[in-house]
């Protein structure tokens, strides 16, 4: 008993201290700032007070996220990671559990153990589990 206490301690502290290290997309964004949803050319999120805020751009348009505006086609694409801060994350579209890290202007597909959800707003993998 005294063993399974001991490893569900280690379990739970190694979770804390791996949900810290990511951070949510907005984390340190200025109030209105406008980042790119990932793998949805048409959808953005508005940055306030930390929290990211969905928003959808006009039918036929996209978001730009090098002009931060939606329109009829964007000069160029760039990987969703291109200029924001390390250990940002977002959720990965169509997917329950998956999530994209930042690092270096570079994105990184990773999913939460033992398909468990994960929320973009909080930025970590949920106790609630996926539906299969």
């Amino acid at each position: 008993m005294k063993c399974a206490i001991l490893i569900l301690s280690l379990l739970t502290i190694i979770q804390l201290s791996h949900s810290q290290a990511r951070l949510p997309i907005c984390f340190g964004q200025k109030d209105g700032t406008l980042l790119p949803h990932p793998g949805k050319n048409n959808e953005y999120y508005l940055c306030h007070q930390d929290i990211p805020i969905p928003m959808q751009c006009p039918a036929g348009k996209v978001f730009c996220a090098t002009e931060s505006v939606c329109l009829e086609k964007c000069a160029g694409t760039a990987d969703v990671c291109e200029g924001q801060k390390d250990n940002i994350v977002f959720g990965l579209p169509g997917s329950c559990s998956g999530y994209i890290t930042c690092h270096s202007g570079k994105s990184k597909i990773n999913y939460c153990l033992e398909n468990k959800k994960f929320d973009p707003v909080i930025g970590s993998c949920t106790s609630e589990t996926c539906p299969k």
